[in-house]
């Protein structure tokens, strides 16, 4: 799909998952965006276009539309923007994020 008049690069990206050429793309949407800067997959206060840039030439064709919608899944469920849940995350322990919340009780939030 190309970014055209009323459409966002997001929208564009999004467009049915396929990028250029029909090869599957992999759109960086906000969850994306947050669960793969904590886990240092892109530097903090990366675009998304940026982030778009150096992920999807990462990820391979045949896992990007099923690594996107875990990673929207996760977001939305673990890694939310307010208040994540890192006590209760499975990958904790590959999340600088994450490991350094080890300090803080559940329900308590954190502050940076």
């Amino acid at each position: 799909m190309a970014h055209g008049e009323g459409v966002a690069h997001d929208d564009a990206r999004r467009g049915g998952h396929q990028g250029l050429h029909g090869r599957p793309a992999f759109p960086i949407d906000t969850h994306v965006h947050r669960v793969a800067t904590r886990l240092g997959w892109i530097p903090v206060n990366t675009t998304a276009d940026k982030a778009h840039r150096l992920l999807a030439p990462r990820v391979p064709p045949d896992i990007r539309y099923d690594l996107h919608i875990a990673m929207i899944t996760h977001g939305r469920t673990f890694c939310r923007a307010q208040r994540p849940r890192c006590d209760v995350c499975v990958l904790r322990d590959l999340c600088a994020y994450g490991s350094a919340a080890g300090n803080v009780r559940i329900g308590q939030q954190r502050t940076r």
